[in-house]
């Protein structure tokens, strides 16, 4: 309890002694001392302060963020170009049933063809564009089948024969040579961009291998002429 509240009490309590006190000595007045007293003791119980209990605080309740779900940012999907088609070459009316094979030395491309349908296109490298090396325009049959030879230093697998011109002139695999036991293969970037043989047709290995399964004996061959630009980069210098 608050002190406030026990000090009028305590100052009845303190009172109520000496009146009765009062009552015994003046026994003649014991009817006023006791109203006296009465009525003292009545406005000191009055006086005292009646408490008006505190509530107890409120508890505020915060109100729980709701969390708000972040987006993920949309995938950006990269378009990959599809290379551009190779122009199919047209081939003679002879050539369009049975096997066909025409060397695009523009496009440093060998193209195959069955009863005058694509089936294949095989990057290729034909001979640089020097007096000795070139690989001139020419059409005829395909001939025997060469395997793997050597020449100039390196071998090549796959051999098949076109025809002679500054020696004879093959389509056959990519040249090679082999150290510890394994291939290294040469120029390979060369394949579908620009001459760099002696003369011969290169392809990949494994088109080389491919076009030896197919079974190219006597099937009509054509060679386009190498195209002017390629002579002007080796007289540039940079064949």
């Amino acid at each position: 309890m608050p002190t406030q509240s026990r000090s009028p009490l305590l100052v009845v309590l303190l009172l109520l002694p000496a009146l009765i006190a009062v009552q015994v000595t003046a026994g003649a007045s014991e009817s006023r001392a006791v109203a006296v007293a009465m009525e003292a003791t009545a406005t000191a119980v009055a006086s005292i302060p009646t408490s008006t209990p505190t509530p107890p605080p409120t508890a505020t309740v915060a109100p729980t963020a709701t969390a708000t779900a972040t987006p993920s940012a949309t995938p950006t999907h990269t378009v990959t170009p599809s290379p551009t088609p190779l122009p199919t070459p047209t081939l003679p009316e002879a050539a369009l049933s049975g096997k066909a094979v025409y060397i695009d030395q523009e496009l440093q491309t060998v193209f195959v063809f069955e009863d005058g349908k694509l089936i294949r296109t095989m990057p290729a490298s034909t001979g640089r564009a020097t007096e000795h090396t070139y690989t001139p325009a020419r059409q005829g049959r395909i001939g025997h089948y060469v395997g793997t030879f050597s020449s100039f230093g390196t071998t090549q697998d796959e051999g098949w024969y076109l025809f002679k011109a500054d020696g004879g002139i093959l389509i056959h695999g990519a040249p090679y040579l082999v150290e510890d036991g394994v291939k290294v293969y040469q120029d390979l970037e060369a394949l579908g961009n620009y001459p760099t043989s002696h003369g011969c047709i290169r392809l990949s290995p494994e088109d080389a291998e491919w076009f030896t399964r197919w079974g190219p004996q006597g099937a009509y061959f054509e060679v386009n002429e190498l195209p002017e630009r390629f002579w002007e980069l080796e007289r540039a210098g940079g064949g």
